[in-house]
């Protein structure tokens, strides 16, 4: 079950080129492209002829032509012409969904387009700073959405999983955890002080003594997190609980991350970093990047391996942990699965309305 009536990531607005990009979101075959204006566009996948994937089709301005018999659809999904033919049959045409660009990401509605309303798109302000560098990777992943957010919702694993990038044991040993709920928004605060920095820290921050740190993970239903991490030598004042959130200290990084469910059991992750190179370039850049990037990498067996766990076990759910252990650090995946359950059923029709997105 999915909550349709939200936006979700289909690509980086820098990957969306003048050509045809075609993706699945929610089970659902789509192919984006831009107009000549720059505008994005999502359609179907799927021609109204004969359902040949119209990302094989062409772009000619701002009409797009099917690969099969040339039948050419307007930028709003209507069939402009069918080759040979006198006239287009009334109602004739692709369904097309809305779309917006904002803070680096190209957002689709994938519910009725009558109640698209753009404010409740996440605030991701920060993404598109021009002032810190960009680690941006879209991955597929082979695992529910629900347990990439959860991954993200509790970070306990990086001690383990991370051990040579963002975490060490006394990041989980030493890490204090509250978790808030503000409106429909899941808070999880992890902060540890007088601790060996992780090996990221000490190489890219510069840190060779011992550092408070504080991971902040902010999760907007359905499927979108925003992550903050920070440090200062130890002895340093650490900045005050509310300014926590969004600073990094000495240095730290912010995470911008998107799950967006392909399938039930498959998920396109869209991830943006963004950091503080202290001046560095070229080489020194790209190797930023990569370390970044094999975090992710790390995280992408153990979820895959986790769905297929869930999988082979026919007496529980393939998407449902049904935990046999509880642990602290469960608290905020499980209000993050509460709340989303909670406004599916609204969508449904099987609960109470359902709330916005708090800002």
């Amino acid at each position: 079950m999915y909550q349709r009536n939200a936006w979700y990531c289909a690509a980086f607005g820098e990957t969306l080129k003048n050509a045809l990009l075609p993706i699945a979101v929610l089970n659902e075959r789509l192919v984006l492209f831009r107009r000549s204006d720059g505008t994005p566009v999502a359609f179907e996948d799927s021609c109204a002829h004969r359902r040949l994937p119209l990302s094989m089709g062409r772009l000619d301005g701002d009409r797009l032509a099917c690969a099969y018999h040339g039948i050419v659809y307007g930028m709003d999904g209507k069939c402009l012409r069918i080759p040979g033919e006198a006239r287009v049959p009334p109602g004739a045409g692709v369904l097309a969904f809305p779309v917006v660009e904002r803070h680096g990401f190209v957002w689709v509605w994938m519910g009725e387009a009558a109640a698209a309303d753009a404010r409740l798109i996440p605030d991701f302000g920060g993404a598109d700073d021009p002032r810190l560098e960009t680690a941006n990777l879209h991955l597929k992943l082979r695992c529910s959405y629900l347990l990439h957010v959860d991954n993200l919702l509790d970070l306990s694993h990086i001690g383990f999983v991370h051990a040579t990038t963002t975490g060490n044991a006394a990041v989980v040993e030493e890490g204090a955890v509250t978790t808030e709920c503000v409106g429909d928004t899941v808070y999880v605060k992890r902060r540890q002080s007088d601790i060996p920095p992780p090996a990221l820290f000490a190489e890219f921050g510069g840190f060779t003594g011992r550092v408070d740190m504080w991971q902040i993970t902010a999760w907007t239903p359905p499927c979108h997190v925003r992550l903050n991490y920070g440090a200062v030598p130890t002895g340093t004042p650490v900045p005050a609980e509310s300014a926590l959130y969004w600073t990094n200290g000495d240095w730290g990084f912010r995470v911008f991350q998107c799950s967006t469910p392909e399938t039930e059991r498959t998920t396109h992750q869209f991830r943006c970093i963004k950091f503080d190179a202290r001046g560095a370039a070229g080489d020194r850049i790209r190797h930023y990047r990569g370390l970044f990037d094999q975090v992710s990498l790390e995280d992408a067996p153990v979820l895959a391996a986790q769905q297929a766990a869930l999988d082979a076990d026919f007496r529980r759910s393939p998407v449902e942990l049904d935990s046999r252990i509880a642990t602290a650090s469960d608290i905020g995946p499980e209000h993050m699965r509460r709340i989303l359950a909670r406004r599916i059923d609204a969508e449904l029709g099987r609960g109470a309305a359902a709330t916005m997105v708090a800002e």
